[in-house]
Order: structure tokens, then C-alpha cells, then sequence
């Protein structure tokens, strides 16, 4: 059974791509999608990033929620 990828998925719903948020986070585009394809390998700062831009494209999620 594949795990759902719920930052891929949260990325998806707000319409940005992997070199949108990239950006956003301050990252490559290959440092994105390595840590898109294993989100335990983002920073708790990440995370916390992760959150807000996705609160400001109107989803209301927390952390735990990317996890």
C-alpha cells in the first residue's frame, strides 16, 4: 500500500509548483522534491514555513497536518 504524500497533495490543492514552494522555503528545486519524497527530512523551520504558506493560500492546517 503506497503512503499518501499529504505536502505534495496540500501543494497541489494551492496550485504551486515544486519550484514555486522551493522558492518560498529558500531551497533548490532538487532539495524540495528530495524532502517532498521523504517529509520527515524537513527541519521543524520548514515545517513551520510550510505551514504558514499554506494558511496564506487558504488551507487551515497545522503542522501536525503535514506529518
Amino acid at each position: 500500500m503506497q503512503e499518501v504524500n499529504k505536502i505534495k497533495g496540500y501543494r497541489v490543492m494551492v496550485g504551486l509548483t515544486q519550484t514555486e514552494l522551493a522558492k518560498k522555503l529558500n531551497m533548490s528545486e532538487r532539495t524540495y522534491a528530495t524532502k517532498e519524497q521523504n517529509p520527515n527530512k524537513f527541519t521543524i523551520n520548514e515545517l513551520n514555513q510550510l505551514e504558514v504558506i499554506f494558511n496564506e493560500s487558504g488551507l487551515k492546517i497545522s503542522k501536525a497536518d503535514l506529518i
